[in-house]
């Protein structure tokens, strides 16, 4: 996964905040005490998506905050709105490269039916 595609899931989940001139990504309250700090740089640079369940599980749990089910199989990842299966994404490689590919399709999605 580039850095390109987590920033892309940063901006869409993260606040993205000032501190004395320097810019960062507020880290949600559980995952920052999970993972011990709470800001990262905007750059992309210690974004940990592609690399972390611990990186993107929160991001599963925020999906689900939105109203939707994600549902992580063996072969395969599902989001669902209600019974509606609204995006999924065959497990090729390992179940968190799919769910990254996934997050950034569910990003595209929300953000062309706001539209």
């Amino acid at each position: 996964m580039s850095k390109v595609t987590n920033l892309k899931i940063a901006k869409y989940f993260f606040t993205e905040i000032d501190q004395d001139g320097f810019k960062f990504f507020k880290l949600p309250y559980d995952m920052s005490r999970k993972l011990g700090f709470s800001l990262t740089s905007l750059d992309g640079s210690s974004l940990m998506f592609d690399k972390s369940w611990d990186w993107m599980m929160p991001i599963v749990d925020m999906i689900e905050s939105e109203g939707y089910y994600v549902t992580i199989s063996f072969y395969e990842i599902v989001i669902r709105k209600h019974s509606e299966i609204v995006l999924k994404q065959s497990v090729t490689t390992t179940k968190l490269s799919a769910m990254n590919k996934l997050t950034t399709r569910y990003i595209s999605y929300v953000n062309n039916s706001s539209n």
